[in-house]
């Protein structure tokens, strides 16, 4: 979701109603919000697809574990025009064998997620052991064996 007017825009789950109206669910100053409330329904969003073959674009998405995160090659967002902004980037937390799709602080190396309507965080305690970040990873497809360099 990219706010009107700037802001730092933020990582979600996006999905189509039955009457293929878009709804979504994020965590903006610490409180979820809906596409479908009121104050909502004109915000941008933006889709993450992928779109090609690994071969056909020399990359494809990948998750990996925050501990052996290289963050350059982190699929990232900053609020516009403002560097000094956090980098958001989609992440699945798993605990006890369930996964939470939510947004991380790659830097502070936090996660935020929501779970039955309320918003939770992982902090930096679990974060390298329990977060999976989507990344970028090259593809050396062009050599023979189509060789993965990470």
């Amino acid at each position: 979701m990219f706010p009107k007017g700037g802001g730092q825009p933020h990582w979600g789950t996006v999905s189509y109603d039955s009457r293929l109206q878009s709804e979504g669910t994020f965590i903006q100053n610490g409180r979820v919000m809906n596409l479908t409330q009121p104050s909502m329904r004109q915000e941008r969003i933006r889709l993450l697809q992928y779109v090609g073959t690994p071969e056909s674009n020399n990359f494809k998405f990948v998750w990996v574990l925050a501990r052996n995160l290289d963050v350059s090659t982190a699929i990232s967002i900053r609020e516009r025009g403002n560097l000094c902004s956090p980098r958001m980037a989609p992440a699945v937390f798993q605990d006890e064998g369930y996964e939470f799709l939510g947004e991380a602080d790659i830097e502070s190396r936090t996660m935020q997620y929501v779970y039955q309507g309320h918003p939770h965080v992982v902090d930096k305690s679990q974060f390298l052991s329990n977060v999976y970040v989507l990344i970028k990873q090259r593809c050396s497809c062009s050599c023979a064996g189509g060789n993965i360099q990470s």
